[in-house]
């Protein structure tokens, strides 16, 4: 990953297209990885805010980016959990009927019973055609989230795989993403 810009809170980098990312129903970790479908979307929501903006509608300690864009800071007002949630999870919907490709990786169990969301992966070409980025290729990777319980397993590793390996299946020169800078592990993976 090449570091290209950095801004006061977050670093952009441009992740390089590895030739054989492979991508497989299961996975190496023991989940299930798969693109989402609309009935999905609430889990996706609920996972994503749990991981963005964790405190149940209280202040957080330490404000995020990520948090404020996802309407945290608390309160029982307007921006109530519950509200953020649905609006996310229209947006999601919006998203994907706009050609994101959403990858959520579930727990590997048997039946036909709901498995655990352990994670999913936002990647699309949306935020590249907005007239405020600098960025004229590639897709790029709006949000990655892995459950708190299902962290350090390769979950994530796994998804931005799948990401990878889509964008070249989509054509795309390169994949583009926003970390925290605080946020080391992600950094880590990307790197």
């Amino acid at each position: 990953a090449a570091d290209t810009m950095a801004l006061p809170m977050l670093r952009l980098l441009a992740l390089v297209i590895p030739a054989s990312a492979a991508l497989c129903s299961v996975t190496a970790s023991g989940g299930r990885l798969r693109l989402a479908g609309s009935d999905d979307l609430v889990r996706v929501a609920q996972l994503q805010l749990d991981t963005f903006d964790p405190a149940p509608d209280t202040p957080a300690k330490k404000p995020t980016l990520l948090g404020s864009l996802f309407g945290g800071g608390g309160g029982g007002g307007m921006t109530s959990r519950k509200a953020r949630a649905e609006r996310l999870t229209v947006e999601l919907g919006n998203r994907l009927s706009k050609g994101s490709d959403i990858y959520v990786m579930e727990g590997a169990q048997l039946g036909d019973e709901l498995r655990p969301l352990l994670g999913a992966a936002d990647l699309s070409e949306q935020e590249m055609l907005l007239p405020t980025h600098s960025l004229a290729e590639g897709l790029y990777l709006s949000s990655m989230a892995v459950d708190t319980g299902a962290r350090r397993r390769g979950i994530g590793r796994e998804l931005l795989q799948a990401a990878l390996q889509r964008a070249v299946e989509r054509g795309a020169s390169g994949v583009f993403l926003h970390v925290e800078k605080s946020n080391e592990a992600a950094l880590g993976l990307y790197e």
